[in-house]
C-alpha cells in the first residue's frame, strides 16, 4: 500500500509546484537565465556594439527579381559586354534628361568585391552617386536554389523556407522586441513599431509577398500593421477616428482586460512583476491588441500632425528614362515610410517595409520580372524611381542615414545572358543592398565573372561558392545592427548562419555578421 503524502509542504516546494502548474496552464515565468526583454543581447555574448544601436529600418522589396548586371554589379566602363547582353539598349536610354539636379560623373566605380574585382554601378542608380550615400552603402552577394517567386520571396524576406514555423519578417522581430520592452516596464504601446505598406491597387498574386507581415512563432502582438498605400489611404484615416464607437463600449472592454489581468494575480508568493501579476504570453497578446484599438486616435494623430502631416496624396510622376506618366505608388510608399521612421519619442516607429510594384509593370509582372519586352527601360525606369526618391529624402533631411538603414531586397537576380528580349530568373547569384546605419562602403561576397581568368562560361554570374551569403545571414545581420539578438528561439538558430561551426557562440556569430555582412 502506498504511503499517503504529507499535507505539509515547505514554502520553497510550494512555490516550485505552483510555478509548474502555471507553466502547465500555458503561462510562463521569467527566468534569471534570460533577459526580461525579448531580443536583448545577453551579457554572456560579450561586446557586440560599444554603444547600443538606436536604428530604424526602411526595407524596400524590389518585386520581381532585379537584374544586377545593369544596376548594382556592372562591369567597368570599356569592358567587353559591360551590361551582359544589353549594352546597346542601356546606351540608348535618355538618362541625361532624367533630372538636371543629378550632375554626377558619368563613371560609376563603387568598390572591389571579395575577390578583388572592381564592381561598378549602372546608370539607373545615378541618384545614389553622392559620397554621403555611397560611403554608407554595401552590396551583399547572396544565392539560393529557388526559381519560383512563390518560394524565393518568403525565403529572401524572412531567411526561412516555406513550411518553417519560424517564417517571419523583420518587422515581427522588431515589433516583438520593443513591445516586450514596453510590457516589461508598463502598459503596451498605443501604436505599432512596425509597418508594412502594400499598394492598394495591386492584387497580390500567389507569390507570397504576404511574408513581409508574417510573424511565424512570434506572439500575436508582434504583427506589423499593414497599411494599403494609394488613393484610398486618406479614407483609412477616417476609420481611425472610430466614429460611432461610444465611450461605454471602450470602458466595457477595458473592464474585461482589467478583470483578466486581476485573475493572473496570485499574491506575494508568485509576485513575479512589480504589480504581482504572473506573466502570460496569451494575455500579453490580448492586452497589446486591445491597446492598439484604444490607440487608433494616436495613430491618427501621428499621420495628421498639424503643420507636418504624413504625405498621403498619391502622386502622378513621369517615368525616366522611359516616356510616360504613371501613378507613383512606390514613391508614395517610400515617402510615407520615411515620414513614419523620422518620428521621435519612446513609441516612434522602428521598421517600415514597402513593396515596390513599379511605376511600369514588367512583362512577367511586378516591377522587375522582365522575361521579355522592354527589359532595359522597365528595369532602369523602375529602379531609377526608387533611387531618385531615396536621394530626395536624404537631401531633404527626412531620411537620416546615420539613424536609418535602407534595405533593398529582391527575391533573386536575372540570368547573366539574354533570354530573347529579357532575362529569366537567376537565384544562383544576386545582390541585396544596405545603405545607412553602421554599414561601410564595400561589397560583401563576390559574383563570378566570365571575363576573369579561370572562370568557366558555366560559372559566369554565379555567386562564388566560398564568398557569398544566405538570406538568413542578411536578416540576422540586420537584427544585429538593430541591437536585437537574432538567436532567440523565435528567430534563427546557429546552423542557419552560413559561416557557423560546431563551436560558434552567439556572440561570435553576431560579431561575424557585423563585420562580414555589414562591414561595420
Amino acid at each position: 500500500m502506498a504511503r499517503r503524502a504529507s499535507s505539509v509542504i515547505d514554502p520553497g516546494r510550494r512555490r516550485t509546484l505552483a510555478a509548474a502548474a502555471i507553466g502547465a496552464a500555458g503561462l510562463w515565468l521569467p527566468s534569471a537565465s534570460r533577459a526580461a526583454v525579448w531580443g536583448s543581447i545577453p551579457a554572456t555574448a560579450g561586446t557586440v556594439w560599444a554603444t547600443p544601436p538606436d536604428l530604424r529600418i526602411l526595407e524596400i522589396h524590389l518585386y520581381g527579381g532585379l537584374s544586377m548586371w545593369e544596376t548594382f554589379y556592372a562591369r567597368a566602363p570599356g569592358a567587353a559586354n559591360r551590361f551582359r547582353g544589353f549594352d546597346a539598349e542601356i546606351a540608348a536610354l535618355p538618362f541625361a534628361g532624367c533630372d538636371a539636379a543629378f550632375t554626377d560623373p558619368a563613371l560609376s566605380p563603387f568598390a572591389n568585391d571579395a575577390n578583388g574585382r572592381p564592381v561598378h554601378l549602372g546608370p539607373a542608380t545615378r541618384p545614389l552617386w553622392k559620397p554621403a550615400i555611397l560611403n554608407k552603402m554595401r552590396i551583399v552577394v547572396l544565392a539560393h536554389e529557388f526559381q519560383p517567386h512563390e518560394a524565393a520571396i518568403p525565403l529572401t524576406m524572412t531567411g526561412q523556407r516555406l513550411g518553417n514555423p519560424k517564417l517571419a519578417g523583420l518587422g515581427a522581430a522588431i515589433q516583438h522586441h520593443f513591445v516586450s520592452r514596453d510590457i516589461e516596464a508598463g502598459p503596451p504601446p498605443p501604436r505599432p513599431y512596425s509597418y508594412v505598406l502594400w499598394p492598394e491597387t495591386f492584387s497580390f498574386p500567389t507569390d507570397n509577398l504576404q511574408a513581409s507581415a508574417a510573424i511565424g512563432m512570434h506572439p500575436a502582438y508582434a504583427r506589423p500593421l499593414v497599411l494599403k498605400v494609394g488613393a484610398g489611404l486618406p479614407g483609412f484615416l477616417g476609420s481611425l477616428t472610430r466614429s460611432g464607437i461610444r465611450s461605454e463600449r471602450d470602458a466595457l472592454l477595458r473592464q474585461y482586460v482589467d478583470q483578466y489581468s486581476a485573475s493572473l494575480r496570485h499574491g506575494s508568493m508568485l509576485s513575479t512583476t512589480p504589480a504581482g501579476r504572473t506573466r502570460s504570453k496569451g494575455f500579453a497578446a490580448f492586452e497589446s491588441s486591445s491597446s492598439m484599438v484604444f490607440g487608433a486616435a494616436s495613430l491618427h494623430g501621428l499621420l495628421t500632425a498639424p503643420g507636418s502631416p504624413a504625405p498621403l496624396a498619391l502622386p502622378n510622376d513621369a517615368a525616366c528614362p522611359s516616356a510616360g506618366t504613371f501613378e507613383n505608388m512606390p514613391a508614395h510608399g517610400i515617402r510615407l515610410a520615411a515620414y513614419l521612421l523620422a518620428q521621435t519619442g519612446a513609441n516612434a516607429p522602428r521598421y517600415a517595409c514597402v513593396i515596390d510594384k513599379g511605376m511600369q509593370t514588367a512583362s512577367g509582372g511586378g516591377a522587375y520580372d522582365t522575361h521579355g519586352g522592354a527589359h532595359a527601360s522597365v528595369t532602369s525606369g523602375n529602379l531609377f524611381n526608387i533611387c531618385k526618391t531615396l536621394r530626395e529624402l536624404v537631401d531633404a533631411g527626412t531620411l537620416d542615414l546615420s539613424k536609418t538603414m535602407v534595405v533593398l531586397t529582391t527575391e533573386f537576380g536575372r540570368t547573366p545572358t539574354r533570354a530573347g528580349s529579357g532575362r529569366d530568373h537567376w537565384p544562383e547569384g544576386f545582390c541585396q543592398v544596405l545603405i545607412g546605419g553602421p554599414v561601410t562602403r564595400g561589397v560583401s561576397g563576390a559574383l563570378l565573372d566570365g571575363n576573369a581568368p579561370g572562370v568557366s562560361a558555366g560559372d559566369d554570374g554565379r555567386a562564388d561558392p566560398a564568398r557569398h551569403f544566405r538570406p538568413a545571414d542578411l536578416r540576422a545581420a540586420i537584427l544585429t545592427a538593430c541591437g536585437i539578438m537574432p538567436f532567440e528561439n523565435d528567430a534563427y538558430a546557429v546552423p542557419d548562419i552560413s559561416f557557423s561551426t560546431a563551436g560558434s557562440s552567439h556572440g561570435d556569430l553576431m560579431r561575424g555578421l557585423k563585420t562580414q555582412v555589414l562591414g561595420a
